[in-house]
């Protein structure tokens, strides 16, 4: 065989065996236990748990019945040129933002687990919570 097939072959086993100890490809979904204040039209102020699902590989979360909202990019890293004053903040924040049909976003701080998510936003029926998710275990 020559040495440009080894090689190649070589090549493509080290890219497989990364990809296989990488932690994306070991990422299971995060179950999140949120808890807070939900703030409904009328002005009333509840106390609130939801659930959170943050599944990094489908670039997704899921709150509570809604359908999965997609995982904004992150921040622009130092380099970008951007102001970096105003971006410092939101590194450690994961934004999402859900389909046309169930209007919802948010974010969650990935260190704090401090939650904002809005709910039909700019519509009668709008509601906003905010709370500190936790992780949390399925129970059966």
């Amino acid at each position: 065989m020559p040495v440009g097939i080894d090689r190649r072959v070589c090549g493509w086993l080290v890219a497989v065996a990364a990809l296989a100890i990488s932690p994306i490809a070991h990422a299971d979904p995060v179950n999140m236990a949120c808890s807070g204040a939900k703030l409904l039209p009328n002005g009333t102020i509840t106390n609130t748990i939801l659930s959170l699902t943050v599944d990094l590989r489908a670039g997704t979360v899921t709150v509570g019945d809604h359908q999965p909202a997609g995982i904004l990019p992150a921040p622009a890293p130092p380099e970008s040129g951007l102001d970096q004053n105003k971006i410092i903040e939101r590194r450690n924040e994961l934004s999402f933002i859900g389909p046309k049909g169930d209007n919802l976003f948010g974010r969650v701080d990935r260190v704090t687990g401090e939650a904002n998510i809005f709910f039909q936003p700019k519509t009668p029926q709008e509601q906003f919570f905010h709370g500190t998710c936790k992780p949390a275990l399925k129970l059966f």
